[in-house]
């Protein structure tokens, strides 16, 4: 698709394409991670720009909740993003009742790891006592969203330490992450910097600091820290040309990635607008926007370039072999993040 002009009202209808197809693609068909990506998105569809698709969803919802779903694990915490969302504009109980078994799951019941960080849960395999970045956006920023929304501030402190210790056991000299890490080996096992994984420390620490923590919470300078130093060591290595990352950050031989590379947009553009980052930072975030809305988008609001799910794999060549299949749930969820932030952005 090109879009000739990024007026709001082009990017709205932009907007309403990239949702519809997150929902009536066969994406939204299970209770799990990417489907929570891609209402995530679609949720803040709805809170900025007003879109409808979100009502498609909760039917779906309704179902899955009339069926006492879900077992909750990591990954299925997801879509508790979007019953927050829901509960607010519905004050429908249900949603609220199924976020706090959420928060007694992940509180009370979910494994931990080493001084506390939530170990890693998914619905079809088994990874004990590991840390996974991805675990920051699957569950540790709903802790942060539901102790704000119900006025916990125990909540909010437990959110903030997940941060800390998600960012303790993964961060590489550099300033950037690795995917994951083995409390039983004590190391990062194959120590790749992947994109996505680092995509969603951008993103919640940009959301921790801006919609969650006050500047006096006492972990806040630490978060913020870690994160305009991510910042800092991901400008070297975007793509000149296009303003996207490759898939693993640091091996330019691999393939330039598109949800990762929103997903930085997006947690940069949102620390420019906080005061987080001055307005240097905008000269990151524009190629960016502009190689996703004019090359990256189709006529039907697919989104092209996306890595298939990935686990923790051996090597950085396991991890630049990662298929790129259409469409997927968290890229159409991260390009409605940074579409939506750049609407937000245009409007202030």
């Amino acid at each position: 698709m090109n879009v000739l002009t990024t007026s709001t009202t082009d990017l709205q209808v932009l907007v309403r394409k990239v949702a519809e197809r997150a929902i009536f693609a066969d994406i939204v068909k299970r209770w799990d991670w990417g489907e929570g990506v891609a209402l995530a998105g679609v949720t803040r569809a709805h809170a900025l720009t007003g879109d409808q698709t979100l009502m498609f969803a909760q039917s779906w919802i309704n179902d899955q909740l009339s069926l006492n779903y879900p077992v909750w694990n990591v990954n299925r915490s997801a879509l508790s993003v979007t019953l927050l969302h829901l509960y607010t504009i519905t004050q429908d109980e249900r949603y609220l009742n199924a976020c706090e078994e959420n928060i007694n799951y992940l509180l009370n019941e979910a494994s931990r790891v080493g001084k506390g960080a939530i170990e890693h849960t998914v619905t079809l395999n088994v990874w004990p006592k590991q840390v996974w970045a991805d675990t920051l956006f699957m569950a540790g920023i709903f802790i942060g969203k539901y102790g704000k929304l119900t006025g916990n501030t125990e909540l909010v402190d437990a959110c903030a330490e997940q941060f800390v210790y998600h960012l303790d056991y993964l961060s590489a000299a550099d300033g950037l992450f690795y995917h994951g890490w083995n409390e039983v080996n004590r190391n990062h096992m194959s120590a790749v910097k992947w994109a996505r994984a680092n995509a969603w420390i951008t993103v919640t620490c940009a959301e921790v600091l801006t919609d969650i923590l006050t500047p006096e919470h006492p972990l806040y300078g630490t978060i913020a820290e870690r994160y305009r130093q991510q910042v800092d060591a991901l400008l070297p290595l975007q793509d000149a040309e296009t303003g996207f990352w490759h898939t693993v950050l640091d091996d330019p031989a691999g393939y330039l990635e598109t949800s990762a590379s929103c997903g930085f947009a997006y947690g940069i553009l949102r620390g420019i607008r906080a005061g987080l980052l001055d307005e240097s930072y905008r000269s990151v975030v524009e190629p960016t926007f502009y190689q996703l809305v004019n090359h990256q988008i189709d006529d039907y609001g697919t989104v092209h370039g996306v890595s298939a799910g990935t686990d923790i794999y051996e090597s950085a060549a396991d991890y630049n072999a990662v298929p790129i299949h259409l469409p997927h749930g968290w890229g159409q969820g991260l390009a409605l993040y940074l579409i939506t932030e750049w609407i937000e952005d245009q409007r202030s």
